[in-house]
């Protein structure tokens, strides 16, 4: 009896192991499977390079030409440069300016201007606004695109091969000993290193200062006022016109008056003197034996 018992808890405790053997076998067979689900994303996300996407360096040039009554392009001109003036001179800097005001005749203007680039489309929407209140428009608009990001990296990859050759050139010449002809050779070399480097570094600057600033080009252009707004502008080409003919024929008459009196002369002569002879042997002639 106690033998049989022996051997039933001997049997259920072998059991029970080979149940439990099973459970701890399939969490780990668990784990096994998801450790590389969890690690493949990883490594697809980690395997492709990133992509660099740089923004193209775009310099841009503003021409615009506004049409003003005569009296209107000083009024209009002074507000632009107001517009500047408001913004500050961080963001916008006046290049040049231009005046040539006439009475009764067409008045000239022009100015420019350099503007922030993230500013310059509201620019440029605040001139059309202040030339329409003073009684003006905007008849000519054109902006030209530059893309300079090719010259900038080109630019900045010859600053630093230069910066590196400098720093070589002069680390050989301070550890060099050698003649003086060939001291002053690498001199020499140092110099035109140094000279090629600060022209880079200038164009360079130069490049950014075009893509942070925008060109502002500004023409006016002022007409005499008519009570027609419409037909302003087609009467004030006319009359110019008109007067054009006018100088046209003055002049034309200055190099033709001293052949007309030679001619009025000559013409007076022959009635005077020559007329009456010619007649009088037309009428011997014509007269019976």
């Amino acid at each position: 009896m106690r033998t049989g018992r022996l051997l039933l808890l001997t049997v259920a405790i072998m059991a029970m192991a080979g149940c439990g053997a099973p459970e701890s076998a399939e969490p780990s067979g668990k784990m096994e499977v998801a450790e590389p689900a969890a690690q493949a994303p990883a490594t697809s996300a980690t395997g492709a390079a990133p992509i660099d996407v740089t923004l193209p360096k775009i310099a841009y040039v503003y021409s615009l030409g506004f049409r003003l009554p005569a009296g209107a392009v000083a009024k209009v001109q002074d507000a632009h440069l107001a517009l500047c003036d408001r913004l500050g001179p961080a963001r916008c800097v006046l290049s040049g300016m231009t005046r040539s005001d006439g009475e009764g005749e067409r008045a000239e203007a022009a100015m420019t201007l350099r503007v922030a680039t993230r500013d310059a489309r509201p620019f440029a929407r605040a001139l059309e606004q202040a030339a329409a209140s003073g009684g003006g428009r905007m008849a000519e608009t054109e902006v030209e695109a530059e893309d300079v990001s090719k010259a900038m990296v080109d630019a900045d990859a010859r600053i630093r091969q230069r910066e590196l050759l400098v720093a070589r050139l002069t680390e050989i010449l301070r550890t060099r000993t050698g003649k003086v002809a060939e001291l002053v050779e690498a001199e020499r070399s140092v110099a035109l290193a140094q000279e090629e480097l600060d022209q880079a570094r200038g164009l360079l600057a130069e490049l950014r200062g075009r893509v942070a600033y925008s060109t502002f080009t500004l023409r006016y252009s002022g007409v005499a006022a008519t009570p027609e707004g419409g037909m302003s502008d087609a009467i004030a080409d006319s009359a110019a016109s008109f007067g054009a003919a006018i100088r046209s024929l003055a002049v034309a008459l200055i190099y033709l008056f001293p052949w007309l009196v030679i001619g009025g002369l000559a013409f007076l002569a022959w009635r005077r003197w020559l007329g009456p002879r010619v007649r009088r042997r037309q009428e011997e002639e014509g007269s019976p034996g």
